[in-house]
């Protein structure tokens, strides 16, 4: 079995559960908030100035080079999503915490003790990014009444006009990564530390949606009663 066979079949389980989530299924189905969203896009904004950080810094490194597309790199549209949702004042709400700041550490401590294992995290947002990204856009936009192409820069690629060929070759790439079977299996377990990772976010952004919607309810009951 090759590696992309590897990670596909070895994280099934775990991609599932994050799928599963509430949060996911929020959005997934059209219901998801604007704050919610947003706050979303937030957090993975923080991931990916970290990942992209690194794959500028390794992109000799002789795994990890291997798989230095720039094209994929998702923090500039996500700058950009961010300012047309938050206005020019987006960086203010980045705060690195919870979650988040746990995923970032554990990506600066791979990065440092075993570069190679940033593939795993390569792999799971990206691959994950190009196969849902215009059916994502598509809801987004209708969900939001976004005007054409606006507020959601994070699903377009420009510099990739087919998405199932370049999803080919990057598979091709992760198959001939030059790495023995122990390190495959590592990677595999890594890909689903990622996924445990995700998992934690999508959790806590469903909490914080639940004590924004109890706030919104305690703000109405209120206001009726001040009514009355």
């Amino acid at each position: 079995m090759n590696l992309s066979q590897m990670l596909s079949e070895g994280t099934r389980t775990a991609h599932q559960a994050v799928e599963k989530t509430p949060f996911l299924q929020t959005f997934f189905t059209g219901r998801i908030r604007i704050d919610a969203y947003r706050a979303f896009l937030a957090r993975l904004y923080q991931l990916y100035v970290v990942l992209e950080t690194y794959q500028q810094q390794y992109r000799d490194h002789i795994v990890v080079g291997r798989l230095y597309y720039p094209q994929l790199f998702r923090a500039r549209p996500l700058a950009q999503d961010l300012a047309y949702y938050y206005g020019s004042q987006w960086l203010d709400h980045l705060p690195l915490k919870g979650a988040m700041c746990v995923y970032v550490e554990h990506l600066h401590h791979v990065a440092r003790t075993w570069p190679e294992g940033l593939v795993a995290h390569h792999y799971t947002r990206y691959l994950g990014d190009l196969s849902g990204g215009q059916v994502l856009k598509r809801l987004v936009t209708k969900v939001f009444g976004l005007p054409p192409d606006e507020g959601v820069a994070f699903y377009t690629f420009d510099e990739i006009l087919d998405t199932t060929q370049f999803k080919i070759a990057y598979r091709t790439q992760l198959d001939t990564l030059p790495i023995n079977a122990d390190t495959a299996l590592n990677l595999v377990k890594e890909a689903n530390c990622a996924f445990d990772l995700h998992l934690r976010l999508f959790q806590e952004l469903e909490a914080l949606c639940s004590q924004e919607k109890d706030l919104r309810e305690e703000s109405s009951k209120h206001e009726s009663a001040s009514a009355v």
